[in-house]
């Protein structure tokens, strides 16, 4: 039985002659014993409703199992003398961090922190950094034990495996000077936004405050260009970018600023042989890359390196001593460019696949899986039938190096067929679909059930990479799609600015668009589609099945961002005046009034909704967890149809969900694909 609906508490906001009574404000008091009874109320609600879907979910999840090699480990990465790798031992939610001097030696590697003795204690474990110094002897690593993203620096002597020092500060970022001298960036305690470096000296009491943004709208970053020359500051709001850099070393000096901030020009800054190379936007929308000598950086001695290409958007740059590596996107698809300083010339490295993800390889936790002195450029690639492939680039031979293949035990990638297509919005642009199924289950007949996903913000594309969790799905017969829609980066900041503020409808008018586009084509149909979005990403979603919910038979929003309008008016919440540039400030009033006519929370109307599923984290500091709590209450208020509204709170977790990899696909991906199974009416 539906647990009671909880009294309604009437919070009245007027603004601009608006009154809008919002039944669930009181959502908001995560102190208010009647508020948590209430989530815990409805999990166990949903878990009655899912009760028919136990053995299934225990299916789902060993299946999901058997595709994952449970004893596995990560590539090595160079730093100083050691090579630094991840283990993974079957039955164990958490990875071993080992190094070890030869890479081909890794079996009696040094074991350095086991965070699953760390998990024994806690019941949410997550490592954010793990940056050794260069001559090993410590470690620094940042740690939270929440779910709130609350990192705290703890500093390792690698020796004796004992905690050396630690900061217990809201700590974003960590890097070392030398061995003993790091800096570190912290987080302000009400809106989270990291703001602060400070340098802190082992055995020196007090650590010093190196520099501040006090601008609420920007965030701060540190890091190192590839050659270890600099410390670079980086300052960045949705739309403009700052930087300031000092000589790396333990007596650190005062930073200089590189340019001084302009609306809506974003550069980013790295450095080779008395040269700073800097990727901006300043005069070209999709970035070109100049050079500068570090001794008089003024705008007047930039040499162009590369040019604008008003087709193919630069995202960032990797320096290398005799080569530059140039991540950029062509056709709406991720790609690579070479740049050779000895000659001058650039190629292209080529992919065969018609949609796929690649990226330059990071360290993980690890320091830069790039070394400046290599003449391979490391690089990751999937697809949505390829498994995850590391390969290094030998830039002079044009050649990719296989350096790691993910293992996926029992798959077979020739049963699977992947396609990209295209769909036309409701104003004639053409928005790209990718999309995967099982050649041997798919009928051009409009019968096959289907996932669709789909993203659409801050300008962060949303590739088509391997994920081994769909498999399953696959082998039944679901086809898995995601729209591309505007508001990601798949065409660059163009790509963006047609999905975001005043066009932010245009995100929600082109997933529409794509469904019915493979409707038309006979892909799906009306009555086999789920649709799933994460985090901003609820927004396109809520907005979905509010315009069209004749389209869908089941929607799950991942922490959704539905609450959009009341969110936005709160300056005390993380990230809310830093979303200014995203979203629109509601305090202008055609803001306001523009946000109001798509917030998923707002438009919520009285119609037959599909099947939804709304999860959060109780400790989520992003989106809060009473977004889903509130959008869920008001769907069912509203909803027309017989259909089933369930909200899933993980009440120990943040926004990514309980860590642990059984954890995760136990409780989060075996139960979201029971759910879309059991709704979708797939029988087993």
């Amino acid at each position: 039985m539906q647990p009671p609906k909880p009294k309604k508490i009437p919070h009245v906001l007027e603004k601009f002659g608006d009154r809008r009574i919002d039944y669930y404000y009181y959502f908001r008091e995560k102190d208010n014993p009647y508020v948590i009874e209430h989530l815990k109320r409805e999990n166990e609600y949903t878990r009655w409703v899912m009760r028919d879907t136990e053995e299934l979910q225990e299916k789902l999840y060993r299946e999901l199992l058997s595709y994952i090699k449970e004893d596995d480990e990560t590539y090595p990465v160079k730093w100083g003398n050691y090579y630094y790798f991840k283990r993974y031992v079957k039955g164990k939610n958490y990875p071993i961090y080992l190094r070890t001097g030869d890479p081909e030696k890794r079996k009696d590697a040094e074991v350095l922190l086991d965070l699953n003795e760390v998990g024994e204690k806690h019941e949410f474990v997550d490592l954010a950094e793990f940056i050794p110094t260069l001559d090993g002897s410590l470690i620094a690593y940042l740690l939270d034990t929440s779910g709130g993203e609350n990192y705290h620096l703890y500093i390792m002597d690698a020796r004796t495996k004992e905690i050396v020092d630690k900061v217990e500060k809201n700590i974003s970022g960590v890097l070392w000077l030398d061995g003993k001298t790091l800096l570190y960036t912290v987080e302000t305690e009400e809106t989270k936004r990291p703001y602060r470096v400070y340098k802190h000296t082992l055995g020196k009491s007090g650590d010093e405050l190196l520099f501040e943004e006090k601008d609420e709208a920007y965030f701060l970053s540190i890091g190192t260009t590839e050659d270890e020359e600099y410390v670079i500051v980086h300052l960045g709001s949705a739309d403009t970018t700052e930087e300031w850099y000092a000589k790396k070393s333990p007596d650190i000096g005062e930073f200089k600023l590189l340019y001084p901030r302009k609306k809506e020009v974003r550069y980013y800054a790295s450095h080779r042989d008395g040269y700073f190379y800097i990727m901006t936007n300043e005069n070209a929308k999709n970035f070109k890359i100049v050079a500068v000598p570090v001794e008089d950086p003024s705008k007047e001695n930039w040499k162009e390196i590369i040019p604008e290409d008003r087709d193919v958007p630069i995202e960032s740059f990797i320096l290398f001593r005799d080569f530059m590596a140039i991540n950029e996107r062509r056709n709406g698809l991720p790609a690579f460019r070479i740049y050779d300083f000895k000659t001058g010339e650039t190629h292209n490295v080529q992919f065969p696949e018609p949609t796929y993800f690649t990226r330059f390889s990071s360290g993980g936790e690890f320091p830069t899986a790039q070394v400046y002195d290599s003449p391979f450029v490391r690089i990751y690639y999937s697809s949505l039938s390829t498994p995850p492939t590391i390969y290094d680039y030998h830039y002079s031979e044009r050649k990719l190096y296989v350096r790691k293949e993910q293992e996926v035990p029992g798959y077979d990638k020739s049963k699977y067929v992947v396609e990209r297509i295209w769909a036309t919005s409701h104003d004639g642009t053409k928005v790209p679909i990718s999309l995967v199924y099982r050649k041997d289950l798919f009928k051009r007949d409009g019968s096959n059930p289907m996932l669709l996903e789909g993203y659409g913000a801050y300008g962060y594309p949303y590739d088509a990479g391997f994920r081994t969790s769909n498999i399953p799905l696959l082998d039944r017969g679901i086809i898995f799609a995601i729209a591309h829609v505007r508001g990601g980066g798949e065409f660059g900041d163009r790509w963006h600015d047609e999905g975001k503020l005043l066009k932010k409808k245009n995100t929600i008018y082109d997933f529409i668009a794509c469904t019915e586009h493979l409707i038309k084509e006979k892909y799906t149909g009306p009555e086999k589609i789920a649709i799933r979005g994460g985090s901003a990403g609820g927004i396109l979603i809520g907005g979905a099945i509010n315009e069209r919910p004749d389209l869908y038979r089941v929607a799950i929003g991942d922490v959704p961002f539905v609450d959009v309008l009341t969110t936005m008016l709160d300056p005390t919440l993380p990230l809310t005046v830093t979303e200014y540039d995203e979203w629109g400030n509601p305090n202008i009033e055609e803001y306001y009034w523009y946000i109001k006519s798509y917030s998923p929370y707002d438009n919520v109307k009285e119609q037959k909704y599909p099947h939804v599923l709304a999860t959060g984290g109780l400790n989520d500091p992003r989106v809060r967890y009473w977004e889903p709590a509130k959008w869920v209450a008001k769907l069912r208020d509203h909803n027309r149809g017989d259909t089933t509204i369930l909200l899933k709170i993980n009440m120990g977790a943040g926004h990514f969900g309980p860590s642990g990899r059984y954890r995760y696909y136990r409780d989060e991906v075996a139960f979201k694909w029971a759910y879309i199974l059991k709704f979708l009416g797939i029988e087993e």
